[in-house]
């Protein structure tokens, strides 16, 4: 599921989260919960880089707001551009068009493998939040691509 735009009307956003069989997830430009402020402490074990550095994730929490979903995964990865060749865009793991984030990623299980013709994948284990009214939590594993040659980011 590749989406790059968050522009999907509030009403329409409610729809598209109330369907617990659509898959949620997106990959949006970096917006303030990629702050700085909001890396997850220690810092050291909430980042972790890629490709000889790269790549960078970093899990970040904008401290319980919204209640639900304060958690996401920030991404700094090549542009892909031959003209930036030393520039990197930022983009954040999202559950939904609204910039919601997760209830929880559990960090330290994300693992990687690596395929030449598609570039990093990263699995990341987390907890997603039930919007259909329960207010539980389902686990789930997100995969995530990242192409530097490409720059491409998506999930799968």
């Amino acid at each position: 599921m590749r989406i790059f735009s968050t522009g999907i009307g509030f009403l329409s956003a409610l729809c598209f989260l109330s369907s617990p069989a659509v898959a949620q997830e997106a990959i949006s430009d970096c917006d303030w919960p990629a702050s700085l402020r909001n890396i997850v402490e220690p810092w050291e074990s909430h980042t972790r880089t890629f490709a000889n550095g790269k790549i960078r994730i970093a899990h970040v929490d904008t401290g319980g707001e919204p209640v639900c979903c304060s958690s996401y995964l920030a991404i700094l990865a090549p542009t892909g551009s031959e003209v930036e060749l030393e520039s990197r865009q930022c983009k954040l793991l999202i559950d939904g068009p609204e910039l919601s984030g997760f209830n929880w990623i559990h960090f330290d299980s994300i693992t990687a493998s690596y395929d030449p013709g598609l570039g990093l994948l990263l699995s990341v284990p987390l907890e997603r939040y039930d919007f259909g009214g329960t207010g539980a939590t389902t686990p789930a594993i997100i995969g995530i691509r990242i192409n530097q040659a490409t720059g491409e980011i998506y999930t799968e």
